[in-house]
Protein backbone atom coordinates (compact mmCIF):
# COMPACT_ATOMS: atom_id res chain seq x y z
CA UNK A 1 0.00 0.00 0.00
CA UNK A 2 1.15 3.66 -0.76
CA UNK A 3 0.20 6.48 1.34
CA UNK A 4 1.06 10.10 1.08
CA UNK A 5 0.82 10.91 4.45
CA UNK A 6 0.47 9.44 7.97
CA UNK A 7 -1.12 6.77 9.05
CA UNK A 8 -3.04 8.14 11.43
CA UNK A 9 -4.76 10.78 9.31
CA UNK A 10 -5.43 7.82 6.85
CA UNK A 11 -8.04 5.99 9.60
CA UNK A 12 -9.31 9.32 10.53
CA UNK A 13 -10.48 10.21 6.84
CA UNK A 14 -10.33 7.24 4.97
CA UNK A 15 -14.28 6.82 4.99
CA UNK A 16 -14.72 10.56 4.04
CA UNK A 17 -13.64 9.47 0.46
CA UNK A 18 -16.03 10.30 -2.31
CA UNK A 19 -13.91 10.02 -5.10
CA UNK A 20 -11.60 8.31 -6.62
CA UNK A 21 -8.91 8.24 -9.22
CA UNK A 22 -8.00 5.22 -10.92
CA UNK A 23 -4.69 4.86 -13.48
CA UNK A 24 -4.99 1.65 -15.25
CA UNK A 25 -2.12 -0.48 -16.17
CA UNK A 26 -1.67 -4.13 -17.19
CA UNK A 27 -0.74 -5.77 -13.96
CA UNK A 28 -2.22 -3.03 -12.09
CA UNK A 29 -4.43 -0.39 -11.02
CA UNK A 30 -2.98 2.86 -9.07
CA UNK A 31 -5.70 4.53 -7.24
CA UNK A 32 -6.64 7.79 -5.08
CA UNK A 33 -8.99 8.14 -3.01
CA UNK A 34 -10.11 12.01 -2.28
CA UNK A 35 -12.47 13.58 -0.08
CA UNK A 36 -15.72 15.82 -1.33
CA UNK A 37 -13.62 18.97 -2.09
CA UNK A 38 -11.07 16.79 -3.91
CA UNK A 39 -8.31 16.53 -1.30
CA UNK A 40 -6.46 13.43 -1.30
CA UNK A 41 -6.90 10.75 1.20
CA UNK A 42 -5.16 7.83 0.33
CA UNK A 43 -3.27 6.21 -2.40
CA UNK A 44 -3.32 1.87 -3.17
CA UNK A 45 -1.86 -0.29 -5.32
CA UNK A 46 -4.37 -2.97 -6.40
CA UNK A 47 -3.28 -5.79 -8.67
CA UNK A 48 -5.00 -7.35 -10.48
CA UNK A 49 -4.75 -11.10 -9.99
CA UNK A 50 -6.06 -10.48 -6.59
CA UNK A 51 -9.80 -9.83 -7.66
CA UNK A 52 -11.42 -10.72 -4.36
CA UNK A 53 -8.87 -7.93 -2.39
CA UNK A 54 -10.44 -5.18 -5.31
CA UNK A 55 -13.92 -6.30 -4.56
CA UNK A 56 -13.34 -5.72 -1.01
CA UNK A 57 -11.23 -2.33 -1.37
CA UNK A 58 -14.25 -0.96 -3.24
CA UNK A 59 -16.95 -2.72 -1.32
CA UNK A 60 -15.42 -0.41 1.80
CA UNK A 61 -16.77 2.77 -0.22
CA UNK A 62 -20.28 2.87 -1.00
CA UNK A 63 -21.23 5.87 -3.04
CA UNK A 64 -17.95 6.66 -4.24
CA UNK A 65 -17.74 8.09 -7.72
CA UNK A 66 -14.89 6.46 -9.93
CA UNK A 67 -12.53 7.88 -12.73
CA UNK A 68 -10.36 5.23 -14.95
CA UNK A 69 -8.96 6.50 -18.21
CA UNK A 70 -9.81 4.44 -21.51
CA UNK A 71 -6.94 2.18 -22.32
CA UNK A 72 -6.32 -1.04 -23.71
CA UNK A 73 -7.82 -4.26 -21.04
CA UNK A 74 -9.82 -1.86 -18.87
CA UNK A 75 -12.86 -3.13 -19.67
CA UNK A 76 -13.56 -5.64 -17.20
CA UNK A 77 -12.33 -3.65 -14.40
CA UNK A 78 -15.10 -0.99 -15.54
CA UNK A 79 -17.47 -3.85 -15.34
CA UNK A 80 -17.00 -4.81 -11.97
CA UNK A 81 -17.30 -1.57 -10.37
CA UNK A 82 -20.09 -1.13 -12.57
CA UNK A 83 -21.55 -4.57 -10.52
CA UNK A 84 -20.71 -2.94 -7.51
CA UNK A 85 -23.28 -0.07 -7.85
CA UNK A 86 -20.38 2.65 -7.87
CA UNK A 87 -20.39 5.55 -10.55
CA UNK A 88 -17.92 5.11 -13.20
CA UNK A 89 -16.78 7.70 -15.45
CA UNK A 90 -14.66 7.12 -18.21
CA UNK A 91 -11.93 10.07 -18.93
CA UNK A 92 -10.82 10.86 -22.59
CA UNK A 93 -7.31 10.08 -23.10
CA UNK A 94 -6.70 12.07 -26.08
CA UNK A 95 -8.39 15.34 -23.85
CA UNK A 96 -6.24 14.14 -20.61
CA UNK A 97 -3.14 14.29 -22.42
CA UNK A 98 -3.71 18.18 -23.32
CA UNK A 99 -5.56 19.40 -20.16
CA UNK A 100 -2.55 17.42 -18.05
CA UNK A 101 0.42 18.36 -19.55
CA UNK A 102 3.40 18.44 -17.20
CA UNK A 103 7.20 18.46 -16.81
CA UNK A 104 6.38 15.43 -14.37
CA UNK A 105 4.37 12.41 -14.73
CA UNK A 106 4.34 9.09 -13.09
CA UNK A 107 1.56 6.53 -11.69
CA UNK A 108 0.45 8.48 -8.90
CA UNK A 109 0.57 11.93 -10.18
CA UNK A 110 -1.76 10.46 -13.33
CA UNK A 111 -4.49 9.24 -10.96
CA UNK A 112 -4.50 12.10 -8.22
CA UNK A 113 -5.22 14.52 -11.48
CA UNK A 114 -7.88 11.97 -12.50
CA UNK A 115 -9.40 12.29 -9.32
CA UNK A 116 -9.08 16.33 -8.94
CA UNK A 117 -10.55 16.91 -12.50
CA UNK A 118 -13.42 14.23 -11.11
CA UNK A 119 -13.70 16.26 -7.76
CA UNK A 120 -14.30 19.25 -9.62
CA UNK A 121 -16.39 18.18 -12.47
CA UNK A 122 -13.37 19.11 -14.93
CA UNK A 123 -12.92 15.65 -16.46
CA UNK A 124 -13.01 14.97 -20.05
CA UNK A 125 -14.86 12.28 -20.44
CA UNK A 126 -15.59 9.40 -22.79
CA UNK A 127 -18.76 7.53 -23.81
CA UNK A 128 -19.23 4.26 -22.17
CA UNK A 129 -20.48 1.54 -24.52
CA UNK A 130 -22.57 -1.13 -23.49
CA UNK A 131 -21.39 -5.11 -23.26
CA UNK A 132 -23.42 -5.49 -25.90
CA UNK A 133 -21.91 -1.99 -28.26
CA UNK A 134 -18.59 -3.73 -27.42
CA UNK A 135 -19.25 -7.53 -28.68
CA UNK A 136 -20.32 -5.93 -31.77
CA UNK A 137 -17.33 -3.68 -32.24
CA UNK A 138 -14.74 -6.46 -31.56
CA UNK A 139 -16.83 -8.60 -34.32
CA UNK A 140 -16.55 -5.55 -37.07
CA UNK A 141 -13.33 -4.73 -35.97
CA UNK A 142 -11.48 -8.23 -35.82
CA UNK A 143 -13.96 -8.94 -39.67
CA UNK A 144 -12.05 -5.87 -40.96
CA UNK A 145 -8.51 -6.90 -39.41
CA UNK A 146 -9.18 -10.06 -41.28
CA UNK A 147 -10.22 -8.31 -44.66
CA UNK A 148 -6.79 -6.29 -44.50
CA UNK A 149 -4.61 -9.31 -43.87
CA UNK A 150 -6.22 -11.16 -47.00
CA UNK A 151 -5.37 -7.89 -49.05
CA UNK A 152 -2.42 -7.62 -48.47
CA UNK A 153 -1.14 -11.43 -48.19
CA UNK A 154 -2.92 -11.13 -52.09
CA UNK A 155 -0.88 -7.79 -52.43
CA UNK A 156 2.46 -10.36 -51.37
CA UNK A 157 1.00 -12.87 -53.62
CA UNK A 158 1.31 -10.19 -56.61
CA UNK A 159 4.68 -9.43 -55.53
CA UNK A 160 6.38 -12.59 -55.80
CA UNK A 161 5.00 -12.75 -58.99
CA UNK A 162 6.49 -10.00 -60.38
CA UNK A 163 9.63 -10.80 -59.21
CA UNK A 164 9.56 -13.77 -61.36
CA UNK A 165 8.28 -11.38 -64.35
CA UNK A 166 4.65 -13.37 -64.17
CA UNK A 167 1.58 -11.26 -64.59
CA UNK A 168 -1.84 -13.25 -63.62
CA UNK A 169 -5.07 -11.24 -63.35
CA UNK A 170 -6.61 -13.74 -60.92
CA UNK A 171 -4.30 -15.85 -59.42
CA UNK A 172 -6.54 -16.39 -56.48
CA UNK A 173 -9.35 -17.85 -57.93
CA UNK A 174 -9.67 -22.10 -59.38
CA UNK A 175 -8.69 -21.05 -62.52
CA UNK A 176 -5.84 -18.39 -61.62
CA UNK A 177 -4.56 -21.04 -59.25
CA UNK A 178 -4.52 -23.55 -62.01
CA UNK A 179 -2.39 -20.89 -64.21
CA UNK A 180 -0.22 -20.92 -61.59
CA UNK A 181 0.60 -23.90 -61.23
CA UNK A 182 1.48 -24.29 -64.62
CA UNK A 183 4.10 -21.96 -64.69
CA UNK A 184 7.47 -21.70 -64.19
CA UNK A 185 9.25 -20.23 -60.92
CA UNK A 186 11.74 -20.82 -58.91
CA UNK A 187 11.66 -23.63 -56.01
CA UNK A 188 11.69 -21.22 -53.24
CA UNK A 189 9.34 -18.59 -54.38
CA UNK A 190 7.03 -21.39 -55.53
CA UNK A 191 7.43 -23.04 -51.55
CA UNK A 192 6.46 -19.60 -50.52
CA UNK A 193 3.63 -18.91 -52.51
CA UNK A 194 2.27 -22.48 -51.80
CA UNK A 195 2.62 -20.79 -47.54
CA UNK A 196 1.13 -17.50 -48.76
CA UNK A 197 -1.80 -19.30 -50.46
CA UNK A 198 -2.93 -21.49 -47.31
CA UNK A 199 -2.47 -17.94 -45.37
CA UNK A 200 -5.34 -16.68 -47.67
CA UNK A 201 -7.46 -19.43 -47.82
CA UNK A 202 -7.80 -19.27 -44.52
CA UNK A 203 -8.14 -15.34 -44.04
CA UNK A 204 -11.19 -16.07 -46.29
CA UNK A 205 -12.51 -18.57 -44.59
CA UNK A 206 -12.40 -16.58 -41.50
CA UNK A 207 -14.03 -13.87 -43.12
CA UNK A 208 -16.75 -15.76 -44.74
CA UNK A 209 -17.82 -17.23 -40.78
CA UNK A 210 -17.68 -13.57 -39.40
CA UNK A 211 -19.75 -12.64 -42.56
CA UNK A 212 -22.35 -15.81 -41.75
CA UNK A 213 -21.99 -14.30 -37.99
CA UNK A 214 -23.10 -10.65 -39.27
CA UNK A 215 -26.08 -11.97 -41.64
CA UNK A 216 -27.39 -13.60 -38.96
CA UNK A 217 -27.59 -11.16 -36.21
CA UNK A 218 -28.83 -8.74 -38.89
CA UNK A 219 -31.48 -10.73 -39.32
CA UNK A 220 -35.36 -9.55 -37.96
CA UNK A 221 -33.09 -6.54 -36.30
CA UNK A 222 -35.34 -3.55 -37.26
CA UNK A 223 -32.74 -0.94 -36.36
CA UNK A 224 -30.43 -2.69 -39.13
CA UNK A 225 -33.51 -2.71 -41.57
CA UNK A 226 -33.79 0.65 -40.74
CA UNK A 227 -29.90 1.60 -41.70
CA UNK A 228 -30.23 -0.93 -45.16
CA UNK A 229 -33.05 1.38 -46.52
CA UNK A 230 -30.11 4.08 -47.24
CA UNK A 231 -28.15 3.84 -50.55
CA UNK A 232 -25.25 1.99 -50.42
CA UNK A 233 -25.78 0.43 -46.68
CA UNK A 234 -25.89 -2.76 -45.99
CA UNK A 235 -25.26 -5.48 -43.47
CA UNK A 236 -22.09 -5.00 -42.19
CA UNK A 237 -22.00 -1.04 -42.32
CA UNK A 238 -25.45 -1.20 -40.39
CA UNK A 239 -23.85 -3.53 -38.07
CA UNK A 240 -20.55 -1.41 -37.62
CA UNK A 241 -22.55 1.93 -37.51
CA UNK A 242 -24.56 0.68 -34.29
CA UNK A 243 -21.27 -0.53 -32.94
CA UNK A 244 -19.14 2.08 -33.46
CA UNK A 245 -21.45 5.06 -32.59
CA UNK A 246 -23.57 3.75 -29.51
CA UNK A 247 -26.32 5.80 -28.30
CA UNK A 248 -27.70 8.49 -30.08
CA UNK A 249 -28.60 10.06 -27.45
CA UNK A 250 -25.92 12.52 -26.97
CA UNK A 251 -25.56 13.81 -30.22
CA UNK A 252 -28.46 16.66 -30.85
CA UNK A 253 -27.86 17.32 -34.26
CA UNK A 254 -26.97 15.27 -37.13
CA UNK A 255 -23.24 17.46 -37.87
CA UNK A 256 -22.29 16.37 -34.26
CA UNK A 257 -21.82 12.95 -34.89
CA UNK A 258 -19.92 13.83 -38.44
CA UNK A 259 -17.88 15.78 -36.30
CA UNK A 260 -17.54 12.42 -33.90
CA UNK A 261 -16.33 10.33 -36.65
CA UNK A 262 -14.16 12.87 -37.76
CA UNK A 263 -15.62 13.69 -41.36
CA UNK A 264 -15.68 17.34 -41.18
CA UNK A 265 -12.70 19.77 -41.88
CA UNK A 266 -10.45 21.54 -39.84
CA UNK A 267 -11.37 24.88 -39.03
CA UNK A 268 -8.42 27.53 -37.96
CA UNK A 269 -9.59 30.99 -37.37
CA UNK A 270 -7.86 34.26 -35.93
CA UNK A 271 -9.02 38.00 -36.16
CA UNK A 272 -10.30 38.15 -40.17
CA UNK A 273 -8.71 35.41 -41.43
CA UNK A 274 -10.34 31.81 -41.82
CA UNK A 275 -9.00 28.33 -43.28
CA UNK A 276 -10.52 24.95 -43.85
CA UNK A 277 -8.18 22.14 -43.75
CA UNK A 278 -8.99 18.19 -44.66
CA UNK A 279 -11.12 16.20 -42.08
CA UNK A 280 -10.02 15.18 -38.84
CA UNK A 281 -10.40 12.20 -38.77
CA UNK A 282 -11.35 11.89 -35.32
CA UNK A 283 -13.41 8.48 -34.22
CA UNK A 284 -13.93 5.52 -35.31
CA UNK A 285 -11.16 5.20 -38.67
CA UNK A 286 -13.43 1.92 -39.47
CA UNK A 287 -16.58 3.57 -40.30
CA UNK A 288 -15.07 6.46 -41.85
CA UNK A 289 -13.66 3.33 -44.06
CA UNK A 290 -16.98 1.70 -44.33
CA UNK A 291 -18.88 4.98 -45.11
CA UNK A 292 -16.88 6.11 -47.81
CA UNK A 293 -17.13 2.37 -49.63
CA UNK A 294 -21.11 3.03 -49.48
CA UNK A 295 -21.31 6.91 -50.59
CA UNK A 296 -19.56 5.14 -54.07
CA UNK A 297 -22.31 2.69 -54.18
CA UNK A 298 -24.59 5.14 -53.53
CA UNK A 299 -24.34 7.29 -56.30
CA UNK A 300 -25.88 4.62 -58.56
CA UNK A 301 -28.74 4.31 -56.54
CA UNK A 302 -29.74 8.01 -55.23
CA UNK A 303 -30.06 10.36 -58.32
CA UNK A 304 -29.62 13.17 -55.34
CA UNK A 305 -26.46 12.43 -53.73
CA UNK A 306 -25.10 11.70 -57.11
CA UNK A 307 -26.07 14.85 -58.46
CA UNK A 308 -24.39 16.66 -55.15
CA UNK A 309 -21.83 14.62 -55.83
CA UNK A 310 -21.40 15.70 -59.01
CA UNK A 311 -21.63 19.49 -57.91
CA UNK A 312 -18.94 19.12 -55.43
CA UNK A 313 -16.56 17.53 -57.79
CA UNK A 314 -16.58 19.84 -60.22
CA UNK A 315 -15.37 22.25 -57.81
CA UNK A 316 -13.44 20.56 -55.18
CA UNK A 317 -12.39 17.45 -56.71
CA UNK A 318 -13.64 13.74 -56.43
CA UNK A 319 -11.77 13.01 -53.11
CA UNK A 320 -13.39 16.15 -51.42
CA UNK A 321 -16.74 15.31 -53.25
CA UNK A 322 -17.12 11.40 -51.94
CA UNK A 323 -16.54 12.41 -48.40
CA UNK A 324 -18.96 15.05 -48.30
CA UNK A 325 -21.42 12.31 -49.85
CA UNK A 326 -19.79 9.96 -46.55
CA UNK A 327 -20.47 12.61 -43.82
CA UNK A 328 -24.22 13.06 -45.66
CA UNK A 329 -24.80 9.54 -45.26
CA UNK A 330 -23.95 9.45 -41.70
CA UNK A 331 -26.38 12.28 -40.98
CA UNK A 332 -29.25 10.42 -42.91
CA UNK A 333 -28.46 7.72 -40.76
CA UNK A 334 -28.40 9.60 -37.91
CA UNK A 335 -32.13 10.92 -39.17
CA UNK A 336 -33.49 7.51 -40.05
CA UNK A 337 -32.12 5.99 -36.61
CA UNK A 338 -33.70 9.17 -34.65
CA UNK A 339 -37.21 9.16 -36.47
CA UNK A 340 -37.46 5.80 -36.68
CA UNK A 341 -38.46 5.46 -40.47
CA UNK A 342 -36.98 4.43 -43.47
CA UNK A 343 -34.64 6.55 -45.95
CA UNK A 344 -36.86 8.26 -48.25
CA UNK A 345 -35.40 10.34 -51.16
CA UNK A 346 -37.47 12.87 -51.17
CA UNK A 347 -36.59 14.41 -47.76
CA UNK A 348 -32.99 15.62 -49.22
CA UNK A 349 -33.13 18.90 -49.41
CA UNK A 350 -31.33 20.01 -52.63
CA UNK A 351 -29.23 22.34 -50.86
CA UNK A 352 -25.12 21.70 -50.71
Amino acid sequence: MEVPMARSTLQKNVQTAKYAGIDYHKKFSLVTLGDEHGEPIEQIRLWHDDVPNITRFFKQHKGLVCAIESCRGYEWFLDLMTELGLEVHVCNPVRMKIICQTAFKNDKIDSRKIMDLLARNYLPTSYQATPAERHLRERVRWRAGLVRKTTSTKNAIKAILAKENISLKDPYSEKGRMQLASVPLSTTHRELLDEMLEVLDANQAAVSSQDKWIRKHAKNDYQIELLKTIPGFGDISAIAFIAEVGSLGRFKKPNQLSSYLGLVPRLSESADRSWRGGITKQGSSLMRTLLVQDAWRALSKSAELRRRYTGISRRRGKQVAIVAIARKLAEIAYCVLRDQTPFCESKLTRTE
